[in-house]
């Protein structure tokens, strides 16, 4: 663990972690101006891993993916209602949910429904017939294997929400893409509003959750850290 409030010459002592974590916390990323710091040092100044410019890979969890967000140039809004203790399900965006594709993971990645795992074709057709249920499928993630932080889990997938703070989806962030949102309510109950859940970088280990994986409310919590805990080995691999 190290504290937001860093000192500069300590920063160095990151580079000996395989990942970083971004936690949540109160506030908001501009409270906090010692993380941006460390974020200016772990993505931009890591050559003294072993000499090599290999960014420590990192995964910022709700304050963490704000912090993420408004560090690659986003914006973030006031939500019209406090999701404190919600439950929801997400809505999984990117191809390789379905089908098995050569990812740091393996060529035998197929879409899980409970414990049954399906061939590409029947995870293919089943994950369209329940579009309407948790899951959509399309085809704008760049970064598509970092979508294997959801392999593993069951369809529809729950996970717990503690914040009133999201990411603005309608401001263009270049450098990022979306991999899962959710419909939460409308202030009016009755329009509801797609909230972004889960983003990744388009070129660099870095993902972020506005969800708690530790939370209660997040069955698949514990399989969503230890996918990417896989993907840190994998990265250490190449």
């Amino acid at each position: 663990m190290v504290r937001r409030r860093v000192a500069p010459k300590n920063l160095y002592e990151c580079l000996g972690y395989d990942g970083v974590v971004l936690s949540p916390g109160p506030g908001l990323p501009e409270d906090y101006p010692a993380v941006k710091r460390l974020l200016d040092f772990l993505l931009c100044a890591a050559e003294g891993r072993q000499g090599a410019l290999m960014p420590v890979p990192i995964l910022g969890i709700c304050l963490g993916l704000q912090t993420i967000v408004r560090y690659f140039g986003g914006r973030l809004y006031n939500l019209s209602h406090i999701q404190h203790g919600r439950q929801v399900a997400l809505l999984l965006k990117g191809e390789s949910c379905a089908k098995g594709t050569n990812t740091p993971f393996g060529t035998e990645t197929k879409l899980m429904t409970g414990t049954q795992t399906k061939n590409d074709s029947q995870a293919q057709a089943e994950t369209q017939s329940q579009s309407g249920a948790g899951v959509h499928i399309v085809n704008n993630v760049e970064n598509c294997s970092a979508m294997h932080l959801f392999d593993g889990l069951a369809t529809p997938i729950k996970v717990g929400l503690y914040h009133s703070w999201g990411m603005d989806n309608q401001s263009a962030v270049p450098a990022l893409s979306v991999l899962a949102t959710a419909i939460l309510p409308a202030a009016d109950k009755e329009h509801p509003r797609e909230v972004v859940m889960a983003i990744c970088h388009k070129s660099l280990p870095v993902y972020g959750l506005q969800f708690h994986p530790e939370s209660f409310m997040t069955p698949g919590g514990l399989q969503i850290v230890l996918n990417w805990l896989h993907c840190i080995e994998s990265i250490k691999s190449r």
